[in-house]
C-alpha cells in the first residue's frame, strides 16, 4: 500500500501539471483507498473529502461516486452511522440522478436519431421532388426542342413548296411569254403577207384615175355615134 500511495501521488502530480481537475478528483479517491487499507484512516478521510468536493465542482460523476464510496466505508468503519446514512442517501440520489441523466441521454439520443431519420426522409422527399422537377424540366425542354425542330422543318418544307410553285409559275410564265411571242410573230407574218398581197393586188388593178378617164372616154365615144 505504501508503494501504491507513492504511485498515486505521482499520478496526481501528473494530472495537476496537465490541469486536469477531473483526473485529480478520481486519483484522490484512489489515494484515499490506499491510505484506508494502509491503516491511515484520517489521511484516507482527507483524500476522500477533497476528492468529493473537487468532483462536485467539476461535475465528474465517476469521481464523485468513487469518493462517496470511500467516505461511506470510512464512516461505517468509524461507527459514524449518521454521516454514513447521509452519504448513502446522497449516493442513491446520485445514482438516481445518473440513471435519470443516462435515461435523458438515451432519450435525447433516440430523439436525435428520430429527428435524423425524419430529416433523412424529408431530404429524400426533397431529392425526389428535385429529381422529378429536373426530369419534368428535361421533358419540357425536349418538347420545346422538338417543337422548334418540327416548326423549322415545316418552314423548310413550306418554303420548298413555295419555291417549287414559284419555279413552276416562272416556267409557265416563260412558256406563255414564248407562245405569245410566237403568236405575235405569226400575226406579224400574216399581216405582212396580207399587206404584201394587197400591194400586189393594188399594183395589178387600174387606178381610180385611170378608170375614171376610161369611163369618160367611153361616154364621149357613145355621144359621137
Amino acid at each position: 500500500y505504501k508503494e501504491a500511495i507513492g504511485v498515486v501521488k505521482q499520478s496526481i502530480a501528473v494530472f495537476e501539471s496537465l490541469g486536469s481537475r477531473q483526473g485529480v478528483a478520481l486519483r484522490l479517491s484512489s489515494l484515499g483507498k490506499a491510505y484506508f487499507f494502509n491503516g491511515e484512516k484520517q489521511k484516507a478521510f482527507d483524500a476522500f473529502k477533497k476528492g468529493y468536493e473537487l468532483a462536485r465542482t467539476t461535475g465528474y460523476w465517476g469521481a464523485l461516486q468513487e469518493s462517496m464510496d470511500g467516505l461511506l466505508s470510512y464512516y461505517e468503519d468509524a461507527g459514524d452511522y449518521r454521516n454514513a446514512f447521509f452519504i448513502q442517501k446522497e449516493y442513491h440520489r446520485l445514482n438516481d440522478s445518473i440513471s435519470n441523466a443516462e435515461k435523458a441521454t438515451q432519450l435525447s439520443a433516440q430523439q436525435q436519431a428520430f429527428e435524423m431519420r425524419q430529416q433523412e426522409k424529408i431530404q429524400k422527399l426533397m431529392d425526389e421532388k428535385k429529381e422529378s422537377e429536373h426530369r419534368a424540366e428535361i421533358r419540357q425542354q425536349a418538347i420545346i426542342t422538338w417543337s422548334v425542330i418540327i416548326g423549322l422543318l415545316l418552314v423548310i418544307v413550306f418554303s420548298f413548296f413555295l419555291f417549287s410553285r414559284y419555279r413552276v409559275t416562272q416556267r409557265q410564265k416563260s412558256i406563255i411569254e414564248e407562245q405569245k411571242k410566237i403568236v405575235e410573230e405569226k400575226n406579224k407574218d400574216i399581216l405582212d403577207s396580207i399587206h404584201y398581197a394587197q400591194r400586189i393586188q393594188q399594183s395589178l388593178l387600174p387606178t381610180d384615175k385611170y378608170i375614171h378617164k376610161s369611163l369618160s372616154r367611153l361616154g364621149t365615144d357613145r355621144s359621137i355615134r
